[in-house]
C-alpha cells in the first residue's frame, strides 16, 4: 500500500520533496503522468507532476484533480501539495482542489520553510537566503512573477476557504500553545492555517502536534514538513546529512560523459554553469533560443545543427562535459514580448524552446554509442520534456546532491537506469554544477563497480 501521495506542480519540486522521504528510508518515485506509472506498487510513496504552475486556474485545477483521483485509487494515507520555494503557481487554487477530494474536515496546514535551503517564514513573510521574497529575482520571473511577500495574503486571494496564521510566537511558546492555537483556528472557521517557522525543529514541532491532535491533514509545503509528518507516523527514520557541497574541478570517468541541459535563465544558474565551464574537458554548445522559439522550417534546421554539434561533442574523447545551454550564454528572451511578436498563445514560446532543447538530446543520444554517465539538468519544465522525450515514464528518487539538488535513476525507456540530478533555477552555490556532474560520475563508476563483483 502507498502511504505517502504528493501532487507537485514541476518535475524539480517533485524531486525536491521526494528524494526528502527517500533519504528517510521510504522507498519513492516521482511519475510524469498518472496515466503510465510503471512499478508504482513497489513505492511507499508517489509523486506525481501535473505541470501547471504556468496553467490558468480552471486548467491547473482539472489538472490536480485528476492527478488526486488517481492517487486515491493507489490507497494513499496521507496526502501532500508541493509548493514551489518561491510560491509560484497557483497555491490556492491547487490547494482547493486537494481538499475538494478529502474528508470535510480536513485542514490544509501550509509550512512553507525550507530551513537547509534558507527559506523561512517570520511573521507569515517570505524569506529568501536573507532577501523578501519581492526583492528576489522571482519577483521578474519570465513566467509565474511573485511580488507578495506576505503569504497569508498571497494564498487568501487564490483560495475559497478562511486562510488562518500558526504565528512565531507561538511556534516558540512550544506544543501545548501550538495546538491550543491550531483548535482555535479551526473553531474560527479556517481550513487553511498559514504556519510560521525558521528551523527543521519548529518545522517537527508542528508536525508533531498536527498528528497528536489527530487531524486529517493536507500538508501544504516545500518538502520538509512532509518529511516531517512522515517522521511522526512512523514512516522511515531521520538521516544525517552526509554529502559534500564543494568540488573546485570534475573528476571524470576516464571514458565517460555527463550531458548538462540548462534551461534556467536565472542568475544563479548562470554562475554555476560558468564555473563548471572553466573545466578543460568541458564543452559549451548555446542554442539562440530565438531561433527554435517557433516551430517552423528554421527551428528544425537549427535543431539538426545542434544535435550534430552536441552529437560530436559527445564522441569526442577530450570531453567529459557537454552542456546544453539557452539561457546562459545565450540571449535571455521576454517571452510574452516573443509570443506577442509572433502571435503565439501564452506560455508556448517557453514549450517550444523546450521542445526543440528536447529533440536535440533524444537525437543525439540516440545516435550515440557511448556510455552516459549522467544527465544534470536545470529548471523543471526543461527536465519534464527532456526525459519524456528520452521515453521515461518517471524517476525513481534516491538522494539530494544538496537540499534541492536531486538524484535519481530514470523509470522507463532506453534509458531506464540512467542517474539523472534535477536543479531549481535559485538553488546552491556557484560550485554546485561541478558538484552535481561529479556526483553522476561517482554513483555511474559505484553502479559499474557493484555489477562486475556481481558477476
Amino acid at each position: 500500500m502507498t502511504a505517502i501521495g504528493v501532487i507537485a506542480d514541476d518535475l524539480t519540486g517533485a524531486t525536491t520533496v521526494g528524494t526528502l522521504l527517500a533519504r528517510a528510508g521510504i522507498k519513492t518515485a516521482a511519475y510524469f503522468s498518472p496515466d503510465d506509472m510503471p512499478g508504482a506498487d513497489q513505492y511507499q510513496a508517489i509523486v506525481m507532476t501535473t505541470d501547471s504552475r504556468h496553467m490558468k486556474a480552471e486548467d491547473a485545477d482539472a489538472a490536480v484533480t485528476k492527478v488526486m483521483k488517481k492517487l486515491q485509487r493507489c490507497h494513499v494515507d496521507y496526502f501532500t501539495k508541493r509548493i514551489d520555494t518561491t510560491y509560484r503557481g497557483g497555491l490556492g487554487t491547487e490547494i482547493d482542489a486537494m481538499l475538494r477530494q478529502m474528508p470535510a474536515d480536513t485542514m490544509a496546514m501550509v509550512v512553507p520553510a525550507m530551513p537547509q535551503s534558507k527559506r523561512i517564514l517570520a511573521g507569515g513573510y517570505a524569506i529568501i537566503e536573507n532577501t523578501a521574497l519581492e526583492e528576489t529575482e522571482v519577483a521578474h520571473d519570465v513566467l509565474t512573477p511573485v511580488t507578495e511577500t506576505f503569504i497569508p495574503k498571497l494564498i487568501a486571494g487564490q483560495t475559497h476557504h478562511k486562510v488562518g496564521v500558526l504565528d512565531l510566537e507561538t511556534v516558540l511558546a512550544g506544543p501545548a500553545a501550538v495546538k491550543e492555537v491550531l483548535e482555535r483556528r479551526q473553531a474560527e472557521g479556517c481550513r487553511v492555517i498559514v504556519c510560521d517557522s525558521v528551523s527543521m525543529a519548529h518545522v517537527q514541532l508542528i508536525a508533531n502536534s498536527v498528528v497528536e491532535l489527530g487531524w486529517s491533514t493536507l500538508a501544504v509545503d516545500p518538502g520538509p514538513f512532509t518529511y516531517a509528518l512522515a517522521l511522526a507516523h512512523g514512516l522511515g527514520q531521520e538521516k544525517a546529512d552526509t554529502t559534500s557541497d564543494n568540488a573546485s574541478s570534475i573528476d571524470p570517468e576516464e571514458s565517460g560523459h555527463v550531458l548538462v541541459v540548462a534551461g534556467s535563465a536565472t542568475g544563479v544558474t548562470r554562475k554555476q554553469i560558468d564555473y563548471l565551464a572553466a573545466n578543460d574537458t568541458v564543452d559549451v554548445i548555446s542554442v539562440d533560443p530565438r531561433s527554435i522559439v517557433m516551430n517552423d522550417r528554421l527551428a528544425h534546421q537549427m535543431i539538426t545543427a545542434q544535435t550534430d554539434r552536441l552529437l560530436a561533442s559527445l564522441s569526442d574523447p577530450a570531453t567529459n562535459v557537454t552542456i546544453l545551454e539557452t539561457a546562459v550564454y545565450s540571449p535571455v528572451l521576454d517571452l510574452k514580448q516573443v509570443e506577442a511578436e509572433d502571435h503565439l498563445p501564452s506560455g508556448q514560446a517557453s514549450a517550444n524552446i523546450n521542445l526543440a532543447v528536447a529533440q536535440i538530446v533524444h537525437q543525439a543520444l540516440a545516435e550515440w554509442t557511448g556510455h552516459l554517465d549522467g544527465l544534470y539538468m536545470t529548471g523543471g519544465d526543461t527536465m519534464v520534456t527532456t526525459l519524456k522525450h528520452l521515453g521515461a515514464k518517471g524517476i525513481g528518487l534516491r538522494d539530494y546532491v544538496i537540499p534541492q539538488t536531486d538524484l535519481g535513476q530514470i523509470i522507463g525507456g532506453d534509458f531506464a537506469g540512467t542517474f539523472t540530478i534535477g536543479k531549481g533555477g535559485m538553488t546552491g552555490k556557484e560550485d554546485t554544477a561541478v558538484v552535481a556532474v561529479n556526483r553522476c560520475f561517482a554513483e555511474s563508476r559505484q553502479l559499474v563497480q557493484q555489477k562486475v563483483v556481481t558477476l
